[in-house]
């Protein structure tokens, strides 16, 4: 017989699901079972006998008796007594209770599951058996006060000995076994108050078997029969059918778990599960709890979803033990994010890792619902995961500060995890939303518990994973099948059929399907298409799987036109989150598919076998159920005083975080669930006296048809619910709808959801922003006024991804002003997203539309301040765009609109802080530029809201720079008007910013017209008394009191007090020129005024001061110059890339023309380029580790030239210093151009004839050949210039070269051969062919990246062989003339110096070339910088790698390969590909990974 099911015991079900905590009690019987040992307490007693005499061994079995709990106490007293007294106890408690240790796998998960739920675990056994179940130490009678802590939730779980433990490793020895130890048990108050305690939860006792045999559960049953007297609260006594029970207590009942001992784990792991998901309060939070059993999903789509039990999960372990960091973090508090594309795994990761946690941890996929975590009270460590955020952030910030208040009175930890799609850099993130929803102190604490700024990124399985992934799904796919023959083949042959299909599914699919989700689409498709399939898209891989599971609708429905009927009502469910076929609202375009399933429901409803149809179609049948009044989500927005009676603290204080506006709108989204949306609009313009007759007859007549509908609805529902995961859920809603019936489906749609097509849309806009028909969908407005808050939560948190924001701003400019907040955030966004367009016609046309909008909507309702911070985002995007006269034309219209809000200040404000700004942009874009129509409309509006102080400030941003203008432009005029303008603010606002614009204006003036009016001297010096500390003022005093002293040097003294000041401020500010100008012009008056007085010492002091002036005048020029030239250098800093291009390809097009060091215009050319290299370097930041590096190396490297003159490598090593901050990938394009038609304008009149084609006599073949040279000085270097630019060719373009682009290459090596007899170049095109072959090979079988690896070993092989070949050839004549034969006598040639270069640190003097880059190099450089070189190589290749870039490690390879036998890739201007060795140095360059 099977093991009972604990639904047989009502009694005990309710236990399980509805109490608070649960104490499990474990005897013996439970130790043994758990630890697969028989030491029963008998047992445990004649285990001791050996240790004793044979008299003392029958003492003890006479003590023993009949087994009854009085003569097992007395025997165990005889039996410690003796061994302590011998010495034995210890040894013999080793060898007994410290030697057993769990193995029964199934009751540790039971004890782990049952921990997990936050229930007591206490135990009346002295071993440590339960402890390492569940991985957390226990506790004893002993601490009575720690125990209480755990029962009442204070502190951490822990197991709790209510007899003792006997702890070896930690040397704990506290068990009760003896009769005193006993009666000191009885005597103890503490170890008393705590049964006491544990009896007021329901007590499930475990291990019974041996009930009789154990007197400690023996013991604490007796203490509860005759001591407590807690009759209601039930004790479960689970024993096996067939045994006897003890005398139990009166409420104690019992439970029979099966036929055999053995039965036990099953039935507690029923208890255990039981616990975890219906635990009371637990299914409002949950909305995927992982410790449900699986149920293997047999439908298409169910088999998608990731709480399927149908696919076990591999891999991840890296992502699985970055979670578990995560977790055992020391903070309370923590929270972190996963961030992976649609279909990538990260719910299924999540979900394994809640299945895997320690025992202490339980978590689960939360709802958004705050209210009911206001009523959640944790019982342990939690982990609590939100599922997609993005849409949805108001709801997860409240939810998460109801967990966080939750948790904050408890010693448990909590930690948050949230799943989604990306990250933004910007400020419409989903995550910085998230934190602005949250109310202050959430948000405080929420910013605190970050646990790594860096999310954990999910990236495409292995390819070793993805194969056993797909052996995986083919083993529980295929049995599913009906067989075929082919069936059969790929079961008998899983492996070989998960590798074609995974090469197929590569050769088909986009990078960006790399996800486990479509691969799991793709097997299906691919073993129904039997292996014939061609697929270029997600859409056509999702449209094949689709057809598929319609053809299996057709089926189920029996009738082929119910299957579009059905795919019609399914898309709606998939839009909204289900939608009721039964009773619907809005635009019911789709009645007739309704009528006719609803139909085919009801009848088949009554057929057997029915539920399992309407699983496979996502259908259920609901009841109609009468809510209770006062419950609904409206009334707790609308009044949450009724949730302060109900002692819902929490809950009030976060729905008075919110606004009215932000009330109104969540009630008006969930008071569908009561009412018709446009009846309930109408009903609120009545209640308001706005409503008109027409619309008061509306509302009746909407009224009377809802009272007939609802009074014809049948007593139940069919619900259709959609189907996941979300991707393809979408394309679900994009495949059903037609383009003509969009519009209608969407109101439709939004009718009838609660914000779940707001949801959708934002997702659906993420994953397929190029289709057509969920563009349009996103965009059509709502027909009910109350729907425009859905409408536009759905747009909100994608906007930037909607094509046509014409159309939104059609809908704002339409909608009525109920939901104007959230308007507002619709036009803000559209801002932001045309300035990332950088579409300035469009984002300048908006602009003026939201004006217009502005103009509009506060004729019906009050300004919101919000609006302003739209007029901003407008103007910055304008602004920063340069569009001088769309800006000027924007803020012209905003001036209107200021003029008809004179109530608003903040308008005014933002009008004239724009002008400003636009003043300054017009300086910048046209230094000559009008500035006075800014400060005619700057003066209008401050006079319009009469100089408000903030305002003033505002609009003296600029008047510096206004100043200097006029200035230079010598307006006097226009200086004037400022003046008087800010002599007007001043009046109004006594502000600094507008006192020294005044002075500065004053200033001027008076400087220019060389006279100062005592007037504008008094208020000068009136506005330093009440500003004494500003520069600007200051430095208008010194200027204006030098020129109006001037005018009376001769008869009136310069008075000392601003001889002083002035002098102190000229040390002050140094870098200002004009005060030490104005303080030598009061030198300059005070030295005449001495003259006209004849004062020689006044004369001669004078003169000394101002001789000093004059010479720190000097210093003073240099420190300013010195300021000039680091401003110069950081606009220099702009064209970094252009200084490098002005240094490259100069250079390659010199080696293009077959020019060197010998010819004088290559050295003109080469001073030249190497100045603009040196103008770049010096004006690239580098850091001290970089400039470091290279100045070692330049050491290095000069040193070896002053040694023997050789600079090749130098230029080398510049060019690579050089290219920091350079896009590589530019230069590389640039440089294969240039030299491409360097090399065809150098080659081309040679072969024509317009030039004479000079011969070259060769050694070939053993005798010497005319050899033409084509323009060059020798043929190698025609043929190493075409080879260059067919490889750069290569780099450059890459992938989008087809086969026959190297077919062409060949041939045109092959004629270049022909006439030039160069066998290295076409040997080595020969060797590039292979290696781009075997590429294309690894790449199709997925062993790119092992591919790769094997090329940064080229150059140390050939290396090694350049040294190796001469030594084998001096001791093998055979090979010595094979090698040299085959190399042209450069092995030979390298063996005459060899021995020159075996303990060379440093170069020798050149003697000739060696016709090999690695010898030549060790050579002319020494073994130093020959290894550094080849290291650096190395690396180069191995970093390209790294990064993706294998078409430059593939080039670098064949330039090593080439370099084995010339010397041309020794340097970059041949060997360009070697710049990219700048990546290892430097992080700025800008390259491009695959």
């Amino acid at each position: 017989m099977p093991v009972i099911s604990a639904a047989a015991y009502p009694q005990l079900m309710s236990a399980v699901t509805d109490s608070e905590k649960i104490v499990y009690l474990c005897g013996a019987g439970a130790s043994m079972s758990l630890g697969a040992h028989q030491l029963s307490w008998t047992k445990w007693l004649l285990a001791g006998k050996e240790y004793l005499t044979a008299a003392e061994q029958t003492e003890l079995e006479q003590k023993i008796g009949r087994w009854t709990t009085s003569e097992l106490i007395d025997a165990a007293t005889y039996l410690l007594a003796g061994l302590k007294a011998a010495g034995n106890y210890q040894n013999f408690m080793d060898q007994t209770i410290a030697s057993v240790h769990p193995v029964n796998q199934i009751l540790m998960e039971v004890l782990q599951k049952i921990w997990r739920a936050g229930d007591l675990i206490t135990t009346t056994n002295y071993d440590m058996l339960i402890e390492e179940s569940v991985g957390n130490p226990g506790i004893s009678y002993t601490t009575p006060a720690d125990i209480l802590s755990v029962i009442r939730g204070k502190s951490p779980n822990r197991v709790i000995h209510l007899h003792g433990r006997y702890d070896k490793e930690n040397g704990v020895d506290d068990i009760i076994a003896d009769g005193s130890q006993y009666q000191s048990i009885l005597d103890n108050s503490g170890a008393q108050f705590i049964q006491n305690l544990l009896s007021t939860y329901p007590i499930i006792i475990v291990g019974c078997g041996g009930t009789v045999e154990d007197p400690n559960l023996a013991g604490f049953l007796s203490f509860a029969s005759e001591k407590l007297e807690t009759f209601d609260i039930p004790y479960f006594y689970l024993m096996k059918k067939g045994d006897t029970a003890p005398l139990l207590p009166g409420n104690a009942v019992i439970i029979p778990y099966g036929d055999e001992y053995t039965d036990l784990p099953e039935f507690l792991k029923e208890l255990a599960l039981l616990r975890l998901q219906r635990r009371n309060g637990l299914k409002e939070l949950i909305s995927v709890n992982p410790y449900r059993e699986s149920r293997k999903a047999t439908s298409a789509f169910g088999r998608m979803h990731f709480t399927n039990g149908f696919l076990k999960f591999i891999g991840r372990e890296t992502e699985q033990t970055a979670l578990y960091h995560f977790l055992e973090e020391d903070k309370k508090f923590s929270w972190w994010t996963i961030l992976g594309e649609g279909g990538m795994g990260k719910s299924r990761l999540a979900l394994e890792w809640l299945r895997k946690m320690p025992s202490h941890w339980f978590g689960y996929f939360a709802k958004k619902k705050a209210d009911a975590v206001w009523q959640f009270r944790p019982f342990t460590d939690t982990v609590v995961i939100f599922d997609y955020v993005l849409g949805q952030e108001q709801a997860c910030a409240d939810t998460i500060a109801a967990y966080l208040t939750a948790f904050e009175n408890t010693p448990f930890k909590l930690r948050i995890l949230l799943l989604e799609r990306r990250k933004r850099t910007t400020e419409d993130d989903w995550l910085i939303r998230l934190k602005r929803e949250m109310v202050p102190d959430a948000r405080l604490e929420f910013e605190a518990g970050s646990y790594r700024e860096q999310a954990l990124c999910l990236t495409a399985l292995g390819e070793q994973e993805e194969l056993i992934y797909t052996e995986n799904y083919l083993e529980s796919y295929l049995p599913l099948l009906e067989k075929t023959e082919f069936i059969e083949r790929c079961s008998d042959h899983r492996q070989n059929t998960a590798e074609e299909i995974q090469k197929s599914y590569h050769g088909s699919m986009a990078a960006d399907c790399d996800r486990p989700l479509y691969l799991s689409v793709y097997i299906e498709v691919w073993i129904s298409k039997e292996g014939h399939i061609q697929l270029n898209s997600t859409e056509e891989l999702l449209s094949e799987y689709l057809n598929k599971e319609k053809k299996r609708w057709g089926v189920l429905l029996g009738q082929e036109e119910l299957v579009d009927s059905y795919l019609r009502v399914l898309a709606v469910a998939c839009a909204i989150g289900e939608f009721n076929l039964t009773d619907r609202y809005g635009d019911d375009y789709l009645s007739e598919d309704c009528r006719k399933l609803t139909q085919y429901f009801d009848e088949k409803s009554a057929r057997p076998g029915a539920e399992n149809l309407f699983l496979d179609l996502y259908t259920r049948m609901d009841e109609l159920v009468e809510t209770e009044e006062g419950d609904s989500i409206v009334e707790m927005l609308n009044d949450p005083d009724k949730l302060e009676e109900n002692g819902n603290e929490e809950a009030v204080e976060v729905i008075r975080s919110l606004d009215a506006d932000e009330r109104f709108a969540y009630m008006a989204a969930y008071a569908k669930l009561d009412a018709n949306p446009e009846e309930m609009y109408l009903w609120m313009l009545v209640n308001a006296g706005a409503a008109t007759p027409e619309q008061k007859r509306r509302v009746q007549e909407l009224h009377e048809a809802e009272c007939k509908r609802i009074a014809a609805l049948p007593p139940y529902a069919w619900i259709v619910e959609p189907i996941f995961p979300d991707i393809i859920k979408e394309y679900i809603v994009s495949y059903a709808i037609n383009e003509r019936d969009i519009e209608r489906f969407a109101r439709l749609a939004r009718a009838n959801s609660k914000m779940g097509l707001a949801h959708f849309i934002a997702l659906a806009l993420e994953d397929w922003p190029d289709n057509r028909k969920l563009q349009k969908l996103a965009i059509t407005p709502p027909a009910e006024v109350l729907n425009y808050f859905e409408y536009y939560m759905g747009l909100l948190p994608n906007l930037r991804a909607v094509k046509d924001l014409r159309a939104v701003e059609d809908a704002l400019l339409q909608s009525e002003p109920i939901f104007y907040k959230y308007a507002l955030e619709v036009w803000r966004r559209i801002a932001i997203a045309l300035t990332e367009r950088g579409d300035m016609e469009r984002l300048f046309e908006s602009s003026s539309r939201f004006v217009t909008y502005l103009q509009e909507i506060t004729e019906k309702i009050s300004f919101r301040k919000e609006a302003i911070d739209i007029l901003e985002a407008y103007g910055v995007g304008l602004h920063n765009a340069e569009q001088v006269e769309k800006y000027s034309l924007f803020l012209d219209k905003c001036t209107e609109l200021a003029k008809e809000l004179q109530e608003v200040l903040e308008i005014g404000e933002f009008c004239c802080d724009n002008y400003a700004r636009l003043q300054h942009l017009k300086l910048y874009k046209d230094r000559k530029a009008d500035l006075q129509p800014e400060w005619e409309k700057i003066g209008e509006l401050l006079a319009q809201w009469e100089y408000p102080e903030k305002m003033c400030r505002l609009s003296m941003e600029t008047t510096r720079e206004a100043v200097r203008y006029l200035m230079r432009k010598d307006d006097t005029s226009g200086l004037q008007r400022l003046e008087d303008l800010t002599h007007t603010i001043c009046q109004k606002q006594n502000i600094c910013e507008a006192a020294e614009a005044e002075s500065l204006c004053m200033a001027n003036i008076a400087v220019k017209r060389e006279k100062v009016e005592a007037q504008t001297y008094e208020t000068i010096q009136q506005h330093l008394k009440t500003f004494p500390q500003s520069k600007l003022i200051r430095m208008a005093y010194v200027s204006v009191s030098q020129a109006y002293y001037m005018q009376t040097a001769d008869y009136r003294k310069t008075p000392d007090t601003v001889i002083r000041h002035a002098k102190e401020w000229m040390e002050l500010y140094p870098e200002n020129i004009e005060f030490r100008e104005g303080y030598f012009g009061l030198l300059v008056s005070s030295l005449r005024y001495a003259q006209s007085r004849d004062l020689r010492n006044e004369q001669k002091r004078l003169f000394r001061e101002m001789k000093r002036i004059a010479a720190t005048a000097e210093n003073l020029w240099i420190l300013m110059r010195k300021n000039n030239m680091l401003e110069l250098r950081k606009k220099l800093a702009n064209y970094q890339e252009i200084f490098y291009m002005l240094f490259l390809l100069p250079m390659t097009g010199m080696t293009s023309m077959g020019l060197n060091s010998e010819d004088r215009i290559y050295l003109y050319v080469f001073a030249v380029a190497t100045l603009f290299l040196l103008l770049k370097m010096a004006v690239t930041d580098f850091t001290w580790q970089e400039i470091a590096i290279m100045a070692v190396l330049t050491l290095l490297f000069g040193v070896n030239f002053f040694r023997n003159g050789e600079k090749t490598l130098i230029l080398t090593v510049m060019a690579i210093f050089g290219a920091k901050n350079v896009n590589l990938d530019k230069v590389m394009k640039y440089a294969l151009w240039e030299k491409g038609v360097q090399t065809v304008g150098t080659i081309t009149p040679a072969a024509t004839g317009v030039i004479e084609n000079e011969m070259a006599w060769l050694p070939k073949n053993g005798t010497y050949m005319a050899i033409p040279c084509y323009g060059y000085y020798q043929p190698n270097m025609a043929f190493a210039n075409i080879f260059v630019v067919l490889l750069l060719a290569v780099a450059v373009y890459q992938d989008k070269l087809k086969w026959y682009a190297y077919v062409v290459g060949t041939i045109i090596l092959l004629g270049a051969y022909k006439v030039l007899i160069c066998r290295t170049g076409i040997l080595v095109w020969g060797v590039l062919c292979i290696a781009i072959i075997g590429y294309v090979i690894a790449k199709r079988f997925h062993k790119v990246k092992w591919y790769m690896n094997l090329y940064p070993a080229i150059p140390v092989l050939l290396g090694t062989c350049t040294m190796i070949f001469p030594l084998i050839a001096r001791k093998n004549q055979d090979f010595s003339q094979w090698i040299d034969v085959l190399l042209n006598d450069r092995i030979n040639n390298i063996g005459e110096v060899y021995d020159q270069v075996r303990y060379l640190l440093m170069g020798h003097i050149p003697q000739k070339p060696y016709d090999s880059m690695y010898f030549d190099m060790l050579y002319n450089y020494g073994w130093i910088l020959f290894g550094i070189g080849l290291v650096a190589y190395v690396a180069g290749m191995w970093y390209c790698n790294r990064k993706g870039q294998y078409y430059i490690t593939i080039a670098l390879g064949i330039m090593a390969i080439y370099g084995f036998m010339e010397l041309l890739p020794l340097s970059v201007l041949w060997n360009l590909p070697l710049f990219y060795l700048s990546q290892i140095l430097f992080q700025g360059n800008k390259v491009r990974n695959e």
